[in-house]
């Protein structure tokens, strides 16, 4: 019976892996289409030309769209999840300080 439940949870598991990777390509394909520069939106607008392919270059945004999704993907399998754009924390740190976290569940109750 457990090996059967076992079973069912690592293939809904690995079910997750391709659904994952379809969603964020799909998502990261959206977001290069869209007409506006992650760059030029991070900067103030008194930005000259030469601050702007300077934080194109830091954000990575000159390299193929394939190279810049695969550095994208290995820092969201390990965690790092981007740079915060108008918080003072990390996404991951932000969602694991709001998030309870397991070894609260049993206390709470």
């Amino acid at each position: 019976m457990i090996l059967a439940i076992l079973r069912v949870i690592g293939r809904r598991l690995l079910a997750i892996v391709p659904v994952f990777a379809v969603v964020t390509v799909l998502i990261f394909g959206a977001l290069r289409i869209l007409p506006v520069d992650p760059a030029q939106m991070s900067l103030p607008p008194s930005a000259t030309i030469e601050q702007v392919e300077a934080k194109r270059e830091a954000m990575g945004l000159n390299r193929p769209v394939w190279e810049q999704y695969a550095i994208w993907a290995k820092g969201a399998v390990a965690g790092d999840l981007g740079d915060p754009r108008n918080t003072a924390c990390r996404p991951s740190m932000w969602f694991w300080n709001v998030c309870p976290r397991p070894s609260n569940w049993w206390s709470a109750r």
